[in-house]
């Protein structure tokens, strides 16, 4: 393991702060995505594959198209008629319809009408169940929300907890931990591993900002190695200097 890489990443992090309310460029759906839980939830929950800007304009367009966003309403539809509503260049969009519907069910079912109350606790790993019941909701897409929660101070959770929390091993996340060395295989197993080594105090740390980094500076085809933040420890795995 590359032992350089996380401080720089953690370095960046911390001088390029980043917030689910700058998420696309619409202050609107920003403001709705960081005022309302249940739009952040259905917003979260369908981050399958499309680009961040696409993903979390999902709540405002529903909305815009529906006239509102009240989960008992959305959860007496039926995914067919939520899938055409959908922003353009959302992929899976019949899933994504599934889960939506599936969201406002179990929103409306086991929390009162109340989404934040999905994360009412300290108990990561009871976050992680909870999200997990979701139709389309993995480990991956859990452990995302949890770090966004986290670092968008809607979610605390003392130091025990914070380690059970990892990366959300996406492409850009598996190819700068690779191509950095950081880890020994370009796999989300190999990426979950390296986070908990390389930070355990809180492997999600690492996510967004190597999230970034991956979007701005490593392309998969051609990286902006000079421009990169990490350039002077990279080992630049892959890749023909």
């Amino acid at each position: 393991m590359n032992q350089q890489i996380a401080p720089l990443i953690l370095e960046y992090r911390k001088a390029h702060p980043y917030k689910t309310s700058t998420f696309t460029r619409s202050q609107e759906a920003n403001k709705l995505n960081d005022e309302n839980p249940f739009a952040f939830l259905l917003c979260a929950t369908v981050d399958r594959m499309s680009i961040a800007e696409v993903v979390w304009s999902t709540a405002f367009e529903l909305r815009k198209a529906l006239g509102h966003l009240d989960p008992t309403t959305i959860a007496a539809m039926n995914p067919e008629d939520i899938e055409p509503l959908l922003p353009e260049g959302l992929y899976l969009r019949r899933d994504s319809a599934r889960t939506i519907v599936d969201c406002a069910n179990q929103v409306v079912s086991r929390w009162r009408g109340d989404a934040s109350r999905i994360w009412a606790t300290t108990d990561v790993r009871e976050i992680l169940a909870r999200l997990d019941d979701i139709f389309g909701v993995g480990r991956a897409i859990a452990s995302m929300i949890i770090n966004i929660l986290i670092r968008d101070g809607k979610l605390e959770l003392p130091p025990d907890q914070l380690a059970r929390v990892d990366v959300k091993p996406d492409t850009h996340i598996r190819r700068v931990f690779f191509r950095t060395g950081l880890s020994e295989k370009e796999s989300e197993k190999a990426a979950i591993d390296a986070g908990r080594k390389a930070n355990p105090r809180y492997p999600g740390e690492l996510d967004m900002p190597a999230w970034q980094i991956g979007r701005e500076y490593c392309d998969p085809g051609l990286p902006h190695c000079g421009k990169c933040p990490l350039e002077k420890a990279c080992s630049k795995r892959g890749l023909h200097s």
